[in-house]
């Protein structure tokens, strides 16, 4: 899985990987679903990206939903390390980013940017951004 650093303040929003070793590619010892910022000693978060093997989608048949009726991908990671699994985290590189779409307003706004510089849509699309924006002004 794709990981990034993160600010402290914002540990207790995304799961966050506690890796086996330092560096830009570790085995991950323990990922934890929205920690308390003190109850972990990592700041790197989930990226969204994943290479996910069958013993994954296996867990993922066996975890139950959490508090909020949803079933945590994390959970099933956990899982699946602690059978004695790997599970291998690699962090961003430089100038790669994290796009954060768990709010609709985090969506929205990604979605805008990514389809503003679309190399044929976006023109036309800044064109009636600019019209709406105007109607709205």
């Amino acid at each position: 899985m794709a990981v990034t650093e993160v600010a402290p303040d914002q540990v207790q929003r995304y799961g966050i990987v506690v890796p086996r070793a330092p560096g830009p590619v570790t085995d991950v010892a323990d990922v934890v679903e929205k920690p308390q910022p003190q109850a972990v000693e990592s700041r790197l978060a989930v990226a969204a990206r994943y290479v996910l093997g069958p013993s994954v989608f296996a867990a993922l048949r066996d975890t139950q939903p959490d508090a909020s009726g949803e079933v945590q991908l994390t959970d099933a990671l956990r899982h699946v390390i602690r059978e004695g699994g790997r599970v291998v985290a690699v962090q961003l590189a430089p100038g790669e980013r994290r796009e954060d779409i768990g709010t609709v307003e985090g969506y929205c706004s990604v979605f805008l940017e990514h389809a503003l510089r679309h190399p044929t849509l976006g023109a036309a699309l800044a064109a009636r951004a600019a019209a709406l924006l105007d109607d709205l002004g």
